[in-house]
């Protein structure tokens, strides 16, 4: 038995007619008629008295057409109900990131979510040292972090990766180091370092799946912290260049280019592979393509020369635990 047998008879419970029931259904009569046989067979009942005449029902049709129009009500129901979960879960994405994690390319977001007024598409920040965890769990559905492709590779994940981008030091402006061209880590080795956008190795991962992500996992807060004075933070340059357009920091703060040893990470989009749907590659590959032009274009932009800062008592970090 299936729904469309049950159309069938349904129908032809309403015309009494074979022809005109083949006729609502764009069929010959005798498709009609061998279906409807089918379900007398499988349901060992005589639904219609039939004569060259006239097509009555039985008392088991007369029974029988009640039952089948609450089931026919209930299984549409119930198709309905699932094909709106199913499309509600293909519309709906929850993408994470380390907190402090400046993603290129988040206004696409917004341009994916206009075009698709339906689409449901959730951003979560949390601690960088549960996101490994939550992405084995199944949420969320999308993670961006810094790290060697190998490391979520290795676990099963399916992995894309962004590019590389170059980092930069941000100095309080007050500091000396505020007035170089670029810095190696050797140039602030004494630190404090507030906090680093880190790229998470195999090596690392094989004795702790958690990434070091700096002191503070607060991005802003380093930042702030950093105006005082009070130590330096590690960022992308393309975060960097963003935080100073959005933010204003480039009063108290210099972004100056790392050069050396450790001087890019790579960013990567990593996913599980039975959370693959159309528009989570739709979302994967408009990021990706705001993360080439941003790379482009941190290739082809200088960096803006350094100024020297107006007279300030803080001539360098705070001693640790001043």
């Amino acid at each position: 038995m299936n729904a469309r047998q049950l159309k069938y008879f349904l129908n032809l419970c309403d015309t009494l007619s074979f022809v005109k029931t083949a006729e609502m259904n764009f069929i010959s009569q005798s498709a009609v008629s061998q279906q409807i046989k089918n379900l007398e067979t499988e349901i060992q009942a005589e639904l219609f008295n039939r004569s060259k005449r006239k097509v009555t029902l039985t008392p088991a049709g007369r029974v029988f057409c009640r039952e089948a129009r609450e089931l026919l009500v209930k299984l549409n129901g119930s198709i309905r109900r699932t094909r709106t979960a199913a499309l509600k879960s293909q519309m709906d994405v929850s993408i994470a990131s380390p907190q402090g994690l400046l993603l290129p390319g988040w206004d696409v977001l917004l341009d994916i979510r206009r075009e698709n007024p339906r689409v449901c598409i959730r951003l979560e920040r949390n601690q960088a040292q549960s996101l490994w965890e939550n992405l084995a769990s199944g949420q969320p559905d999308l993670v961006f972090v810094y790290a060697d492709p190998a490391v979520p590779m290795r676990l099963g994940f399916k992995v894309k990766v962004f590019g590389t981008f170059e980092l930069t030091v941000a100095v309080p402006a007050s500091h000396p180091l505020a007035q170089k061209q670029s810095l190696t880590r050797s140039d602030f080795a004494e630190g404090p370092i507030l906090y680093e956008d880190a790229e998470t190795r195999p090596g690392e991962f094989e004795d702790d799946p958690r990434p070091s992500w700096g002191t503070e996992a607060d991005l802003t807060s380093a930042l702030i912290n950093v105006s005082l004075g009070n130590g330096f933070a590690i960022v992308p340059r393309f975060s960097s260049e963003e935080r100073r357009r959005r933010e204003g920091w480039s009063r108290d703060i210099r972004f100056i280019p790392l050069k050396g040893e450790r001087h890019e990470v790579r960013l990567c989009a990593v996913w599980r592979q039975e959370k693959e749907s159309e528009l989570l590659l739709q979302v994967i590959g408009q990021i990706y393509s705001a993360a080439l032009r941003l790379i482009e274009k941190s290739k082809t932009s200088a960096p803006a020369p350094s100024r020297k800062p107006p007279c300030s008592p803080l001539q360098g970090p705070c001693p640790r635990g001043a």
